[in-house]
């Protein structure tokens, strides 16, 4: 890949005092763009010790508005950044709508340089870059634009610059890996070569610059930049458009589709039905000529939800389709029950188990998220409780998700999530989640299609980074039926101090139950994954729910301890 780069390149003082103000300006109008039209702008800044990544990164500091940029190293991990998933320390600093974040090395540098230093074998290098373009697929796809630069030295400038930096101790520009990869120039260029191979696509393309000379250098990565601001506009501008687009067309659908499901629309449907019956009657007998059909069935129905646009209306369907399960909630038992003295006594003695187990974790630095998901009032706060009765406080925290802030809205939906991951060893409950991005976002038509879509992959991204990091994730939705949830919420207005829980929220979200069920539906088939299942319980019966929560959590610890107790052998 390198052999193909022009070394060499230069560009004198006197052409550099003629260019740099001008570029210098338009580097500075392509960030005020990204401010106006909010669109977050992430520069990553990567190539051979001693290329200029720091130089460079002063220069933008210079050269672009200071009040939205923000600088960000990542070389040895803390201990804060090794006790949680490698793509943590990254989420935590993408800049939000109209914000720049200058990334030294980004997610490359390290694992290249470990990679070239035998610190990392050739799989899991090559699942990072997989991991890393799926990162930035996402970002992208979100808004962002993505600059990739790399700075490139042919072998004989980077060991002169790397021998005279160790000779003379320069800790200014000493970075971690000087030392391990001054003599693995080819084994860095190869690995570099190889990452940005696997990485380079059209959404996040690389820059590899000659960095040989410091003023071609600094010239060519500012107009990267420039050339990534003006590539991405037009697409965004064709994204808005394509939403206003999308949406109307949505809407009309949406309205033909209820036009089709009016009483008007299914009355002309019996008449035709009708006339098509009698036609096929015998005119002397005066039957039924269809062999074997009961055309009583017929007046049975039942309503199905389906998908119209954004949002879901329910169409109207008959006979013994009517019985049939719709979806994965709707086939679920909720007639298990667990009686009082039999709750309590597993109540406590599963507490008493997950205090001991929590803390062995604790130890092992073998951390646990749980989520919980499922319809209003099915005890999803009750549940946490009893949990959280079983665990040291000092170990464990709740996240309750509800409607995101302004700062969340900038970012990535999944921005809000990264920042409450546990450490090693602690424990993490969300009450709600990530999933609204697929249920109440979707359902309430929050979010265009294109992006609740998309989210399923992403999710799943992001839990299998949770899941490489020693970490036990588990999600449970709590199921009730309409009548039970109808009931509970009843009690709840006549009930004083339970009267809080009850908004007029609720009662909107009852009225679309049945696109709930829809959207749960294609939740699960797309989001349940080998390394994380989702645990659906009956919640008819709270103490049921809350004990199945337990045993399930207890049974996940004993195993991931099992696991750690056989490693270490």
């Amino acid at each position: 890949m390198f052999d193909t780069v022009v070394l060499g390149r230069s560009c004198p003082k006197k052409e550099y005092e003629t260019y740099a103000p001008h570029m210098r300006m338009k580097l500075f109008q392509a960030q005020r763009i990204c401010r106006d039209r909010k669109i977050p702008l992430l520069i990553i800044i990567s190539g051979v010790d001693g290329s200029g990544r720091g130089a460079v990164m002063n220069l933008l500091s210079e050269w672009m508005d200071g009040k939205f940029l923000h600088n960000f190293v990542f070389w040895q991990p803390t201990d804060d950044e090794r006790e949680r998933p490698l793509e943590w320390r990254f989420w935590r600093c993408l800049p939000g709508k109209g914000e720049t974040s200058v990334f030294f090395d980004g997610w490359y540098g390290s694992t290249m340089r470990q990679h070239c230093c035998g610190e990392l074998d050739a799989k899991e290098f090559l699942s990072r870059m997989y991991e890393f373009k799926g990162l930035e697929e996402s970002l992208a796809l979100s808004g962002m634009a993505i600059v990739k630069i790399w700075l490139h030295l042919d072998r004989k400038t980077h060991d002169k610059r790397l021998k005279n930096r160790l000779e003379h101790k320069t800790l200014r520009h000493f970075t971690p890996y000087d030392k391990k990869t001054s003599g693995n120039y080819d084994a860095l260029v190869a690995a570099a070569s190889q990452g940005i191979t696997l990485t380079d696509r059209n959404y996040a393309p690389w820059t590899i610059i000659d960095a040989a000379d410091a003023n071609f250098r600094n010239l060519a990565v500012a107009k990267a930049i420039v050339d990534t601001v003006n590539r991405v506009l037009p697409i965004q501008k064709a994204r808005e458009a394509g939403l206003k687009i999308a949406a109307k067309a949505e809407e009309k659908l949406e309205q033909a589709s209820l036009s089709f499901a009016s009483p008007e629309a299914h009355q002309v449907g019996e008449a035709a039905d009708a006339t098509a019956v009698q036609d096929q009657k015998d005119p002397k007998k005066g039957k039924d000529q269809k062999d074997g059909f009961d055309n009583a069935h017929a007046a049975d129905t039942a309503y199905v939800p389906t998908q119209t646009g954004t949002g879901m209306q329910p169409i109207e369907r008959r006979g013994f389709l009517a019985t049939v399960p719709l979806t994965t909630l709707e086939a679920i038992d909720l007639s298990p029950t667990i009686a009082q003295d039999e709750y309590k006594k597993e109540l406590k003695k599963l507490q008493e188990e997950l205090q001991d187990l929590t803390y062995q974790a604790y130890k092992n630095h073998i951390s646990s998220t749980l989520i919980f998901e499922g319809m209003d009032a099915a005890g999803k706060g009750g549940t946490i409780r009893r949990l959280l009765a079983g665990v040291d406080a000092r170990i464990s925290r709740v996240i309750p998700i509800s409607s995101p802030s302004d700062e969340e809205l900038a970012h990535h939906y999944l921005w809000r999530f990264w920042r409450h991951i546990p450490r090693s060893g602690f424990v993490t409950i969300y009450d709600r989640s990530w999933y609204g991005r697929v249920l109440v976002e979707r359902v309430e038509e929050l979010t265009p299609r294109r992006d609740w879509s998309r989210a399923y992959e992403e999710i799943n991204h992001f839990e299998h980074q949770l899941t490489k990091n020693n970490n036990i994730l588990l999600k449970f939705w709590l199921h009730i039926s309409s009548e039970e949830e109808l009931r509970r919420f009843k009690e709840r207005e006549n009930t004083p101090w339970k009267r809080y829980k009850i908004t007029p929220e609720d009662w909107r979200n009852r009225e679309k139950w049945d696109q709930y069920l829809v959207a749960a539906d294609e939740m699960f088939l797309r989001t349940s994954t080998a390394y994380a299942p989702w645990h659906i319980l009956s919640a008819e019966d709270k103490k049921y729910a809350r004990v199945t929560a337990l045993k399930i959590w207890r049974d996940a610890l004993v195993r991931a301890l099992e696991a750690a107790k056989a490693g270490e052998k």
